[in-house]
């Protein structure tokens, strides 16, 4: 357990809250909590119906919302990032305007807990920044 000085959110917050910028950045912050208070991930905080999965990752039938529990390969932190389940996606080469289109989608997202890389769709390590 962290020290009450730490919090796990320190990490996430964006100093320059702006327009849209802001708006995300308190979705983000309200998601987060949401997904941090209800521990064991049975309800979807997005949808409120029940979430499968097991200790590293979760998955909402109704609205295809995914939660990962992973660690940063660079510094080793454990942290959670969110995305939507697309079926498609398996079917979309590297270079395919379609899937540029939905990575574009997942970084402006605002169901986003974590920053995305604009480049693979990987989210970003909150405390380091390596792209995982």
């Amino acid at each position: 357990m962290k020290p009450a000085d730490e919090c796990e959110l320190d990490s996430y917050i964006n100093s320059d809250c702006q327009g849209q910028g802001c708006e995300k950045w308190v979705t983000k912050v309200i998601l987060m909590q949401m997904i941090e208070v209800e521990s064991e991930h049975k309800v979807c905080p997005i949808c409120g119906e029940i979430l499968i999965g097991n200790d590293n990752s979760y998955y909402c039938r109704n609205c295809e919302m995914q939660i990962f529990n992973t660690t940063c390969y660079k510094c080793n932190e454990r942290f959670k990032f969110t995305k939507y389940k697309i079926s498609k996606m398996s079917n979309l080469s590297g270079e395919s305007a379609n899937l540029k289109i939905l990575i574009k989608e997942s970084v402006e997202g605002f169901k986003n807990i974590t920053d995305i890389d604009e480049k693979s769709g990987k989210p970003n390590c909150p405390y380091c920044g390596n792209t995982n």
